[in-house]
């Protein structure tokens, strides 16, 4: 919406064509669009229905000025002789006013948005959502790279900023026009999702996941797991939050997430718990270039992934080779599969390792997932 408004703008038509092509936008995404151009305008922020209201009033108004008064002029009229609403009003450049409004908003290191806009726009959306207000079902996600400090340590802070502009770049790439992303401090990201519900959330969150644990950082195999990767918690906006309970639920999540790390909390692949089977048994895997199979043990299976340990550990966003052999299982097969988290078994010595397959298995009742059950 807001790009569109933009562009009436840029196209340098008539006030008129400008006119009727904001009624034509307001038709398709209601009175918000009188808001945002009231703010692209004059720089001024209203809730939707007084947005309305305001520019109806300034638009009558200037039908009974002169038929020939500008659209600007206009409005600046209005807000300042009538409704005291721009005080001390000023001139400037849009081009120049435009760049000032970015500085403020934006970070300078990655361009995504800051948290103070980020808040902002938290703001508006709850008290949005308060008033009953179209599209007002959103989601929160924060995102924290992992072990990021020791990244910085060890490849030093270029490769740290590079790191992050080359996350910002990934995240923006795995989400919607219109969403929202933010860095919000540090190794910190914060999402808005607009319109969604908390599995299409955490499908969104975990592409981004997916999509970090993947990009070749520079030096990152200096790290003690081999790779950078991200941990998502979310939240869904509820009718009573406040930003500060909406970003607190929110980050109760990214804290479960990262005891873990390289997770999306709440964990939405929540079916598979159903469907999971508490087993050990003796599974083989090889890991990235290896021909090699090692034993492992495998502690449970489900259509979507297993856990097993083993002695050695495997970075993250890894792919792996896993085999089931007889007489252990009643098939043989191999299965490829992605390392999702690793965590280390002080007591034994033991890694116990996440994966996750590439291709789902079939479901618990077919012939697939049958075969793979000891007998």
């Amino acid at each position: 919406m807001t790009q569109e408004i933009l562009e009436l703008f840029a196209a340098g038509e008539s006030d008129e064509k400008f006119l009727a092509g904001l009624t034509d936008l307001a038709s398709r995404y209601g009175d918000e669009v009188y808001r945002e151009a009231l703010w692209q305008l004059m720089g001024k922020t209203f809730d939707i229905k007084t947005a309305r209201h305001t520019w109806d009033a300034a638009i009558n108004r200037r039908r009974q000025l002169s038929p020939d008064l500008g659209l600007r002029p206009a409005l600046l009229h209005y807000l300042h002789y009538e409704t005291g609403a721009i005080r001390d009003p000023r001139v400037l450049e849009g081009s120049l006013l435009q760049d000032l409004r970015q500085a403020s908003v934006s970070d300078g290191l990655t361009g995504l948005f800051n948290q103070t806009h980020f808040k902002l726009c938290l703001e508006r959306l709850l008290t949005e959502a308060q008033g009953g207000g179209r599209g007002s079902r959103f989601a929160v996600v924060l995102l924290d790279l992992d072990r990021f400090k020791e990244y910085n340590d060890c490849c030093g802070h270029l490769a740290g900023d590079r790191a992050l502009a080359l996350v910002a770049e990934t995240i923006r790439f795995n989400i919607r026009q219109g969403d929202l992303a933010a860095r919000y401090g540090g190794e910190e990201f914060a999402l808005v999702l607009h319109r969604i519900d908390a599995i299409q959330t955490w499908i969104v969150a975990d592409r981004i996941r997916r999509a970090i644990a993947a990009l070749d950082f520079a030096h990152q195999d200096r790290l003690s797991t081999g790779n950078l990767t991200i941990s998502c918690g979310f939240a869904l906006s509820r009718e009573t939050d406040s930003v500060t309970t909406l970003v607190e639920r929110a980050d109760q999540e990214l804290y479960r997430a990262k005891k873990t790390r390289n997770a999306v909390c709440p964990d939405h692949t929540s079916n598979r718990r159903a469907s999971r089977r508490s087993l050990q048994s003796v599974i083989e895997f090889a890991g990235p270039g290896a021909d090699d199979y090692q034993p492992a043990i495998s502690y449970d299976i489900s259509t979507s992934g297993l856990a097993l340990g083993c002695d050695r550990p495997l970075r993250p966003g890894a792919t792996v080779q896993l085999r089931f052999r007889r007489p252990f299982w009643p098939d043989e097969r191999q299965v490829e599969a992605t390392v999702r988290h690793v965590r280390e078994e002080n007591d034994n010595g033991m890694v116990r390792i996440g994966l996750e397959f590439l291709h789902p298995l079939a479901s618990p009742d077919g012939d697939s997932w049958s075969a793979l059950l000891p007998s």
